[in-house]
């Protein structure tokens, strides 16, 4: 259920990694709180702590990618504003009790997992040895 992280997830730039490290690491305490039914204030809190590593990551990552001139910096960025939504909508669902947590745990997985995994390697050569 957990995700660990592993080469897999490397966009060879420290920085980004420890912040996708990061991200996953609040990825799992989200699912953990999920599957172990916490309390709705510690689930909000988990959520609140997700968003807010996602956001500051994004704002990094389209840095670099505008610094380095990225060709698809703004569909990338635009990815990011897609993701941020969609994160967003399913967490309000989960609030108002119209989703499930094993839908929840699925788009965390599926979706996060295969941006890092897919969509940022695009950037790769881009920025590479870049660092801000």
């Amino acid at each position: 259920m957990f995700i660990e992280w592993g080469e897999i997830f490397s966009v060879s730039n420290g920085t980004l990694d420890a912040q996708h490290k990061q991200i996953v690491k609040r990825m799992n305490d989200l699912l953990s709180v999920l599957s172990s039914k916490s309390r709705e204030q510690t689930i909000k809190k988990s959520i609140v702590r997700l968003r807010s590593v996602l956001e500051i990551h994004f704002r990094y990552e389209e840095a670099l990618m505008k610094y380095s001139s990225f060709p698809e910096y703004e569909n990338h960025r635009q990815m990011h504003r897609t993701l941020l939504i969609r994160t967003a909508e399913l967490f309000d669902k989960y609030e108002d009790k119209t989703v499930s947590i094993s839908e929840i745990i699925v788009f965390i997985k599926e979706w996060w997992l295969r941006h890092i995994i897919n969509d940022d390697r695009e950037y790769i050569e881009c920025i590479a040895e870049l660092e801000l």
